[in-house]
C-alpha cells in the first residue's frame, strides 16, 4: 500500500516517529516493485510517490507528516480570509502573473516492469467558458487548442491511479499561473497548503489560493507575511 510504503519510507530516515505521528490520508492503490539506492534523496521519492495519488505530503505546523488530496480550489471553502475593509487583517499585497506555462490538459503515461499492459489517461480543460477550453472529443470549437504537459511515471500501476493524478495535476496547471504575497496581523492557527481567500480590489486580487509558505513575528508588532502556490486564473 503506497501510504504505508511512504510511511516506512520516511520512518527509515527518522526512527524516532511512531505510526502515531502520521496524519496520512488512505488510498487502495498499491506500489510496484521500486528500488530506492543511497544516492536517491527519500524525501524526493516520497513526495513523486505521493503524487502519483493525487495528494500532497507537507509537514503540518505541529511537526507531523501530512498527507492529504490535492485542494480543489474550485469546491474547497477557505479556511481563512484575509480582506480589505473596517475588520482588515491583511496589510498588503502584490500579485504576479505568469502566461509562459498556461497548460490546458495533462497526460500521465506509466512506464515500469509491473505493467502488463500500457497505461496512460488524460485530464483537459472541458470547461467552455474557459479561454483554455479544449476538449479532445470537439476540439473544433477551442480557440487555444492543445496544449498538454506530460507525465511519464514509473510508480502508476493502474488506469484509476493514472487518472487521479492527471486530474489532480491538472487543477495545478489550469489557466494563467498567478502567485499573490501578502503581509497581515499574526495568525497563529494558519497552516501552511491551508485553503485560503485574499482580497484587495485595487490591485484586483478576490480568489481562492493555497498558502504555500509564511513567516509570523510573534512580537507585540509583530506581522505575518505569505506566499501562496502559483494558481491558475481563467483571466488576468
Amino acid at each position: 500500500n503506497y501510504v504505508t510504503a511512504i510511511r516506512d519510507l520516511i520512518i527509515s530516515r527518522m526512527p524516532w516517529l511512531t505510526e502515531d505521528d502520521f496524519n496520512f490520508m488512505e488510498t487502495d492503490f498499491t506500489t510496484p516493485v521500486l528500488t530506492f539506492t543511497h544516492e536517491d534523496d527519500p524525501w524526493e521519492m516520497a513526495t513523486i510517490m505521493t503524487a502519483s495519488l493525487g495528494a500532497q505530503l507537507y509537514w503540518d505546523h505541529h511537526g507531523k507528516p501530512t498527507m492529504r488530496p490535492e485542494p480543489d480550489m474550485s469546491n474547497t471553502p477557505p479556511t481563512w480570509e484575509y480582506v480589505e475593509g473596517e475588520d482588515a487583517i491583511i496589510t498588503g499585497v502584490t500579485r504576479d502573473l505568469n502566461d509562459d506555462d498556461a497548460f490546458n490538459g495533462v497526460v500521465v503515461s506509466a512506464e515500469n516492469t509491473s505493467n502488463t499492459t500500457p497505461i496512460r489517461a488524460e485530464a483537459w480543460d472541458t470547461d467552455p467558458n474557459s479561454p483554455t477550453y479544449y476538449d479532445p472529443d470537439n476540439a473544433s470549437e477551442s480557440l487555444y487548442g492543445a496544449n498538454p504537459k506530460f507525465i511519464t511515471s514509473n510508480v502508476v500501476t493502474t488506469f484509476d491511479q493514472a487518472q487521479v493524478m492527471a486530474n489532480a495535476e491538472l487543477r495545478r496547471e489550469l489557466g494563467i499561473a498567478e502567485e499573490i504575497e501578502f503581509t497581515s496581523i499574526v495568525n497563529p492557527l494558519q497552516q501552511s497548503n491551508d485553503v485560503i481567500s485574499v482580497r484587495r480590489e485595487r490591485v484586483h486580487v478576490d480568489n481562492i489560493y493555497v498558502l504555500e509558505s509564511f513567516k509570523a513575528d510573534i512580537t507585540p508588532e509583530g506581522k505575518m507575511s505569505g506566499t501562496t502556490r502559483r494558481r491558475r486564473v481563467t483571466a488576468a
